[in-house]
């Protein structure tokens, strides 16, 4: 009902959503297919990590605002991504396992 209010206010549709926390504990497959149900196309957590062709659409993930630009250049770039996948497999990482740093 919330969104069709939105859209109805605001004049347009509403495709996208947003978890309010965000947390892995913030949302599960009924949400999502809540989500799905009310016709929007993915919903944006608060993870910070990369996303790939793979995930989730109702699970993307984010940085957020704490981030300094000294790190953010390096992920923008892929160069974070990059060294991951060469050296995962030397530091005997499974291939997703990384949770940021």
């Amino acid at each position: 009902e919330s969104k069709r209010i939105l859209e109805e206010r605001l004049g347009r549709v509403i495709e996208h959503f947003s978890y309010p926390n965000g947390r892995p504990c913030d949302f599960n497959i009924r949400s999502k297919d809540m989500l799905f149900r009310a016709r929007y196309k993915s919903a944006a957590t608060t993870i910070e990590h990369f996303n790939s062709l793979y995930t989730d659409c109702f699970e993307i993930r984010r940085f957020g605002g704490s981030i300094s630009l000294e790190e953010l250049i390096p992920r923008i770039a892929g160069v974070d991504a990059f060294l991951l996948r060469r050296f995962s497999k030397i530091l005997g990482m499974k291939e997703g396992t990384y949770q940021g740093g």
